[in-house]
């Protein structure tokens, strides 16, 4: 809200996934389900959200395309994913449409959940305003001053 983070979650998928769309499929089921919460919670405390999308950004295009409804769920690549995944795609067409292509580069939270590179790493912590990578590549508080 208001350019802010709002929600984070991170957690290491306890299931073993065929394809790194299918993984990022599922990967949107918390914050979708969230994002529905979040919405609900707002409007029964009297929140006027003044942007009704609350965007979720994902860089993965072939997730983004299922997510939408715009890949055939029953091709070979897609038709074991499991149903309940299949409310995400409810969701969207129904009344949340908040699903952003992100590049991969401006995926700021992807050094929580891979390898990255010290440039990469400096920015999405330079990006946090919180820590900086010191000369020999250690992470240094920054003050907040």
């Amino acid at each position: 809200m208001c350019g802010s983070l709002i929600l984070w979650k991170t957690r290491k998928q306890p299931t073993v996934l065929l394809s790194t769309a299918e993984e990022e499929y599922k990967g949107l089921c918390d914050p979708t389900s969230e994002l529905m919460w979040l919405q609900q919670w707002c409007q029964e405390c009297g929140i006027l959200l003044v942007d009704k999308l609350i965007p979720i950004y994902e860089d993965n295009q072939s997730c983004i395309n299922t997510a939408k409804g715009h890949c055939n769920l029953n091709n070979k690549r897609m038709k074991h994913i499991n149903i309940k995944l299949h409310f995400i795609e409810e969701a969207i067409s129904l009344n949340f449409d908040g699903l952003v292509y992100t590049l991969t580069s401006d995926m700021f939270a992807d050094f929580l959940t891979k390898y990255v590179g010290k440039a990469t790493l400096a920015c999405a912590l330079g990006s946090l305003r919180f820590w900086r990578l010191g000369e020999r590549g250690d992470v240094e508080n920054k003050d907040l001053d």
